[in-house]
């Protein structure tokens, strides 16, 4: 199961990391940790995870 983690007061403009199983030809489904920063461009804010119901009937 891949879990991401969005982080805005990780540096200037926050960073996203993420848990993942990788498989390689050694190993399988191991753990990794990957980190993406955020830039002035695309910066990283937390997620709601309740959706925005105005307008629905």
């Amino acid at each position: 199961m891949v879990k991401t983690y969005q982080l805005s007061n990780e540096g200037p403009h926050g960073s996203m990391i993420k848990m993942a199983p990788v498989t390689t030809e050694e190993q399988m489904n191991k753990e990794t940790c990957l980190k993406v920063e955020g830039d002035s461009v695309m910066g990283v804010k937390p997620q709601t995870i309740v959706p925005d119901t105005h307008g629905m009937e």
